[in-house]
């Protein structure tokens, strides 16, 4: 609540789905909760969310999304099970196999480095034995991003299938968008 975000001091704030979180005649609500923890030499401040819109053109802005890009961007880099290149899951690499309408037989996970065809089996070793790789220099704000390709309880075929039925009506295409891709809607883009 408002009350709370402006009454008490403390070392560690969790903020949850900070993209859907509404201004306050109190002020930003995101500001507010940061503020509790000014005080604290060492602060821990952990940013959650899906990105929703983000549009800078139009003065729209995702607050994880403009999180992330101040912090060193972590991504996830896993090794092929072939030839141990590591590489970000990507929805570009993902390959349909028997697609008839909105179903298909099977999805699999080319490698962009050997082009192996990865099946889904290999993907709980393939996480096990990944790691996070920064794209910039940490300057105290560390930044993580995952998509569903990633989740262990969603197939490559299962989001491929989503893919193809979420992606044909624009209010289900943004939730694929945000919910699956991990990635802000831009309305006048997509």
């Amino acid at each position: 609540s408002a009350a709370d975000l402006s009454s008490r001091a403390s070392r560690i704030v969790g903020k949850d789905e900070i993209d859907k979180w509404k201004m306050l005649i109190a002020g930003d609500p995101d500001a507010l909760a940061d503020k509790r923890a000014a005080n604290s030499f060492n602060r821990k401040i952990i940013n959650v969310s899906t990105p929703l819109l983000h549009n800078p053109d139009q003065k729209i802005f995702s607050r994880i999304t403009v999180k992330y890009e101040a912090s060193d961007k972590r991504k996830y880099y896993v090794p092929c099970p072939f030839c141990r290149h590591e590489q970000t899951l990507r929805e570009e690499q993902l390959r349909f196999i028997g697609k008839s309408g909105d179903e298909i037989e099977d999805a699999k996970y080319e490698c962009e480095k050997c082009g192996m065809q990865i099946s889904h089996l290999h993907k709980a070793r393939m996480l096990a034995a990944g790691r996070w790789i920064a794209e910039k220099p940490f300057k105290g704000h560390a930044g993580y991003w995952l998509n569903a390709l990633y989740s262990p309880w969603i197939t490559w075929k299962e989001y491929g299938e989503a893919k193809i039925k979420m992606c044909r009506q624009i209010d289900t295409h943004k939730t694929f968008q945000n919910e699956w891709r991990a990635l802000p809607w831009n309305p006048l883009i997509e």
